[in-house]
């Protein structure tokens, strides 16, 4: 079972610093050890996920890869045969759930059926949490908007974990 760990700090403490820490650290790791398993780290803006994307390149500096966008608010950064996807909570859920599903069992089944790369990972860090995890019903606003039971959310990365 994945452990879960929570850092809580005031706005401005270097919470999001540390997110992209912890996922440049862990692609460092892998190249190491010889494991192939992605990292991902999810948010809840697009904003905020290109924000992500720069600071993860700017880490890992000299391997620094280009990023793939592989549909919009999902993309791949790359290096030496390991990947890291840097995603919005939406882009995932739609890539994995697909546009439709809502339910418990409707989830499933389409985890079940999905065939896609974002399988398998041995990291996942949210960045802003309380927005991933928590429904926002105004899709003009920032956060997830795609699940009506934010539930789904952990049942969704829950599948990317296993």
């Amino acid at each position: 079972r994945p452990s879960t760990h929570l850092i809580e700090a005031p706005a401005g403490s270097g919470k999001t610093l540390i997110a992209v820490k912890l996922v440049a650290d862990n692609l460092r790791a892998s190249l190491e050890t010889g494991s192939d398993s992605p990292a991902l780290l999810l948010a809840h803006t697009r904003g905020l996920q290109k924000h992500l994307l720069c600071e993860l390149k700017d880490e890992l500096l000299s391997n620094a890869p280009e990023a793939e966008e592989l549909r919009p608010g999902l993309a791949a950064l790359r290096m030496d045969g390991l990947v890291a996807f840097v995603a919005t909570v939406d882009a995932l859920a739609v890539e994995c759930a697909g546009e439709t599903a809502q339910t418990e069992a409707e989830v499933a089944a389409a985890l079940r059926a999905y065939g896609g790369e974002v399988r398998g990972v041995g990291l996942a860090v949210v960045d802003e949490g309380h927005h991933v995890f928590a429904r926002q019903p105004n899709a003009a606003l920032s956060g997830q908007t795609r699940f009506a039971d934010a539930a789904r959310v952990r049942q969704l990365l829950a599948a990317c974990l296993a």
